[in-house]
């Protein structure tokens, strides 16, 4: 056979191959919501590795809607691929309810990518977890809400997603695409929560009626091969807590009083038990958002939609999950959480990520989910941490005892970590009992050290309530920034204001 005709027979199969590729993708369009005008959308329209996906007005031939099934160098499997050669991707291939979606440069043979339509239904990589709108049908489908991976129902209206329609599977060469750095593949994580230490539970939600974000298994984690991409820069944390103000405001009171103590010349920043934002706070005292817990999954998302599109200085994660009467999660399930909705969603924006704040258990808790969290990628900015003491049993009634407390468990856990500290509630317990002048002893002996340690960059006295109304019936009621008529007390005004 001559040279030429072998070139002739070779050119023909290339370009019957390149036929059959394009004939076996899919129509190029938008996904549409169930029940409302809104269409999957790379946020911000910035197309490049890490953005997330979330619902937005559709517009039609808009790239960052335009969606098409093409064929995977996997046979029989499919990509779900966007413009500019970026396709949907699960981060590290970790599959669990709750799990926030990005974009990711198409690679043909990674199991990241692999999704298959079922009816009305999208489905990754042949598991039982679906594209679902995280509490759309709920809320009304906002713009800007966030789309996630959950457990496949066919009676859940957030599951239901129309647009483009696979074809028949090209073979597994008929499509090239160049490799990607997407995160290493690792089994679909199952669903369920183990409290601290002694005991454990399991929550279980219903895809029917609800996406609130579940909790992952305590599995083994895979390390990834490339953490999040952070394309917004990110401040340090020192021009997020300023280190003239380091004190916060753990707030949980009357909100219309917030804005006063926040204007103390020594207030730096705030948070909120419930989650609030809270209105007319000075512009110079930044709101550190806290996503407590799953079991405030809906506070949470709430917060989320006022924050909208800004980029808080810093985020915290869970509250005392070592607790059980709090936020009660294991290391290994809290982090996988705090990877999918906290650095996913906020760390890839430039936000600094705080770790959660536990209360005790630092060796068999925060370890571990420090450690889990170094191999996900979680880019913890800084260590949060609360301290309770009681003042009789811990500290022998010593004010002075109690502090020397406070310096020990501070400078261990940052020797632990090397990482700064946010020491988000310091208390005293009402078990411990002490008298008035202990409490501002107290006060003013922790301020002493704590605005002066380099280690810690803001902290918060645990006293944001009335005298007689601590929280929980745990906070030493006497430790209160206000009279039990609502007046601010002597307490309140020197920790707003004095230098010690």
């Amino acid at each position: 056979m001559s040279f030429k005709l072998q070139f002739i027979i070779l050119l023909s199969a290339l370009l019957a191959s390149f036929t059959v590729t394009l004939a076996q993708a899919s129509v190029a369009g938008n996904l549409v919501t169930q029940g409302s005008n809104k269409c999957l959308t790379t946020k911000d329209n910035n197309l490049v590795n890490g953005a997330t996906q979330e619902i937005q007005p559709c517009i039609a031939g808009a790239p960052a809607q335009t969606w098409q099934f093409v064929p995977a160098s996997i046979s029989g499997k499919h990509l779900l691929r966007t413009s500019n050669n970026f396709c949907l991707d699960v981060p590290h291939g970790r599959g669990a309810n709750g799990q926030a979606l990005q974009i990711w440069q198409c690679n043909g043979r990674s199991k990241n990518q692999i999704f298959g339509r079922y009816g009305n239904q999208i489905r990754w990589n042949g598991s039982n977890f679906c594209l679902n709108i995280r509490s759309g049908y709920q809320t009304g489908y906002p713009a800007g809400t966030r789309l996630q991976l959950y457990t496949c129902s066919t009676t859940n209206a957030n599951t239901n997603i129309q647009g483009p329609k696979e074809l028949p599977s090209a073979p597994a060469t008929s499509i090239t695409t160049k490799p990607a750095t997407s995160s290493t593949t690792a089994k679909p994580i199952t669903t369920s929560t183990t409290p601290k230490a002694v005991s454990t539970s399991t929550t279980t939600s219903n895809p029917a009626t609800t996406t609130t974000t579940a909790v992952p298994a305590n599995t083994p984690i895979s390390n990834p091969s490339s953490g999040p991409t952070n394309r917004y820069g990110k401040p340090s944390l020192t021009a997020v807590f300023d280190q003239t103000r380091k004190r916060m405001l753990a707030w949980g009171y009357d909100e219309r009083k917030a804005p006063m103590m926040a204007a103390g010349k020594k207030i730096g920043s705030y948070y909120h038990w419930e989650l609030n934002v809270i209105p007319g706070m000075p512009s110079n005292v930044p709101y550190i958002p806290m996503y407590w817990g799953v079991n405030k999954t809906a506070q949470w998302e709430a917060v989320e939609q006022t924050i909208g599109d800004s980029v808080p200085g810093a985020v915290f994660g869970f509250n005392e999950p070592d607790v059980t009467s709090q936020a009660n999660m294991d290391p290994i399930t809290a982090a996988n959480i705090f990877y999918s909705n906290i650095t996913q969603v906020y760390g890839v924006k430039g936000s600094n990520l705080i770790s959660p704040p536990i209360v005790w258990n630092v060796n068999n808790w925060l370890v571990p989910f420090m450690n889990a969290c170094d191999k996900l990628g979680c880019d913890i900015s800084a260590i949060g941490y609360h301290i309770y003491i009681d003042l009789a049993k811990d500290a022998g009634g010593s004010v002075d005892n109690a502090v020397a407390l406070i310096q020990s468990r501070i400078n261990s856990l940052y020797k632990l970590f090397g990482k700064p500290i946010i020491l988000s509630e310091l208390g005293l317990t009402q078990a411990g009992g002490g008298t008035d002048e202990q409490m501002t002893e107290f006060m003013q002996k922790s301020a002493q050290f704590l605005d002066n340690s380099p280690v810690v960059y803001a902290w918060a006295l645990s006293a944001v309530f009335a005298q007689g109304a601590g929280w929980d019936n745990y906070l030493n009621s006497n430790l209160a920034f206000f009279y039990a008529n609502g007046t601010l007390s002597p307490l309140g005004s020197s920790y707003m204001n004095d230098t010690f």
